[in-house]
């Protein structure tokens, strides 16, 4: 699928790990972009759960809790961190 610049798409996407379906809103600015409607994805709640698990087993000072009410943005910042420090 393309989208032209400006054009907002939205597209269902079922969970390859625990097969909900949630919604995807797709925006291209800069100009034509193509979309693979066929890409396997993950939801936000399952990939907070992998990242979680991640960095439990690799250790963090961060605590379990914490971990758990953190938004995807700041897992994947916490992840990103470790991996560069």
């Amino acid at each position: 699928m393309t989208i032209l610049p400006g054009e907002v798409v939205l597209l269902d996407y079922i969970c390859r790990s625990c097969g909900r379906v949630y919604e995807v809103a797709f925006e291209d600015s800069a100009g034509p972009a193509l979309l693979d409607c066929n890409e396997e994805r993950i939801c936000e709640g399952c990939e907070k759960k992998t990242l979680v698990a991640a960095l439990m087993e690799r250790g963090t000072s961060v605590p379990e809790e914490r971990l758990l009410t953190m938004t995807l943005d700041e897992l994947q910042a916490l992840a990103a961190a470790r991996d560069h420090g």
